[in-house]
């Protein structure tokens, strides 16, 4: 996946969790940190190395490194974004603040 943008919306990581945990529970939790945001804080020991999150992207686009790419890098996310499912879509947008 190198050179490539990968979107995770974070709402899909929170449905999908429950059904993906093993026996040592969920290594995070999201919290609501007012005029700072969310952020995740850890609800467990986490061991060095451990896998914390895996989960399927939304879509991939190719990286822009170059300014004069931006029309066409935003052409070809909103070509992604018409393809997605309307409940993906709607995951996406609400990752907006």
């Amino acid at each position: 996946l190198r050179n490539t943008l990968v979107v995770i919306p974070w709402i899909l990581y929170k449905s999908r969790m429950r059904s993906r945990v093993g026996c040592r529970g969920k290594p995070f939790e999201v919290h609501d940190f007012g005029d700072k945001g969310m952020g995740v804080v850890a609800a467990r020991d986490i061991q060095k190395g451990e896998l914390l999150l895996r989960e399927q992207p939304l879509f991939l686009v190719s990286q822009c490194r170059d300014s004069r790419q931006l029309d066409a890098w935003e052409n070809e996310i909103n070509a992604a974004l018409r393809k997605l499912p309307e409940h993906d879509l709607q995951s996406f947008w609400n990752l907006a603040d």
